[in-house]
């Protein structure tokens, strides 16, 4: 996990180096007053909803608002390793090589 977010943030970085310097300098507008939301993001070439959730990020202080906190996390659908060996013992003895093709026919 440490490796998936190390990697994350290097490119997520690297993408986003560009936008660093603007992002900054149109914070400093929209915070001024100067820029409305919806300037923000058409000078920075994103959506409106991406602003204002890096704006969000922002306020927390972490000094990145791009970097994505779900990286490195488990997901909450995640199967369980015990229904996973179940379902794939299931398929190996009693449906190989069946396939959804002669359901949608």
């Amino acid at each position: 996990m440490v490796m998936a977010r190390a990697i994350q943030e290097g490119l997520r970085m690297a993408r986003f180096v560009e936008v660093q310097g603007p992002y900054n300098e149109v914070q400093g507008r929209y915070n001024g007053g100067e820029l409305s939301c919806e300037d923000a993001a058409v000078l920075l070439g994103v959506d409106v909803r991406t602003f204002l959730r890096w704006r969000q990020r922002d306020a927390g202080g972490n000094g990145a608002p791009w970097v994505d906190g779900r990286v490195g996390k488990v997901s909450p659908n995640r199967a369980a390793d015990a229904e996973i060996a179940a379902l794939t013992e299931l398929y190996s003895e009693k449906y190989r090589g069946f396939t959804v093709a002669p359901v949608h026919a």
